[in-house]
């Protein structure tokens, strides 16, 4: 938050950067996620904070310093999302970094999926534990037909290799029963929620009640739609 400008947007500053001070950048905001998603815990909100890295990021070994062991079962801390894109480098898709972190407890999930070049061949070799489907998909889910099979074939095909899927940019409740109905457990957007500070959200996860009347209201199931 700059103190007369107010809040800057990670496009505003992000280009701006050079490797090194990306890679510190991405180590900082983990730490900060880590920190948090621990603090949550201890008060007895067990959540996952999802972080943006880059392919490169995923390959530096100061990553494994921050893993945290957790029990089978037990939902990772931190989620690191790259996009479809990223995710098909060469170097990437050799790393032991990646297969570590995914070994230590940390997730891979892949970012705007369905809008990249990806190959499927590709995807299954990386330690993918989700694949989120672009809200370019999702937004218009209602009225497009194509855009409808393209989502219910990426649920299937997570559903298939036991991937979590989730789409992203719901931001009318409408279109949860067809996601429910195609399998997609997972959704993402203003819908739910507006971005809220770090200190509320222990108190919105405790009392989901809004949301859920919301997702009722709908004609979804709160149970099948997190």
């Amino acid at each position: 938050m700059h103190p007369e400008i107010g809040l800057i947007g990670p496009a505003s500053f992000l280009p701006m950067l050079t490797a090194g001070q990306s890679r510190r950048l991405t180590c900082h905001v983990l730490e900060q996620a880590l920190s948090d998603a621990e603090q949550w815990a201890s008060m007895g909100v067990v959540l996952s904070l999802s972080v943006n890295v880059t392919a490169d990021d995923l390959m530096e070994s100061q990553l494994l310093s921050l893993t945290r062991h957790r029990q089978p079962g037990e939902p990772p801390l931190v989620v690191l999302e790259i996009t479809e894109t990223a995710a098909m480098d060469d170097e990437l898709l050799g790393s032991e970094i990646a297969a570590r972190l995914h070994l230590n407890g940390m997730e891979v999930s892949v970012d705007d999926f369905g809008v990249g070049f990806s190959s499927l061949s590709r995807l299954q070799m990386l330690p993918i534990s989700e694949l989120k489907i672009d809200r370019s998909f999702v937004r218009h889910l209602q009225q497009d037909t194509q855009d409808a099979a393209i989502v219910e074939a990426v649920a299937l095909l997570g559903r298939r290799l036991g991937i979590r899927v989730v789409a992203e940019g719901v931001e009318e409740l409408d279109c949860l029963p067809t996601l429910a109905r195609f399998g997609c457990t997972h959704v993402q957007g203003f819908g739910l929620s507006r971005p809220v500070p770090a200190e509320m959200i222990p108190a919105l996860a405790s009392d989901q009640s809004p949301i859920r009347a919301r997702i009722a209201a709908s004609g979804a199931s709160a149970g099948n739609t997190p």
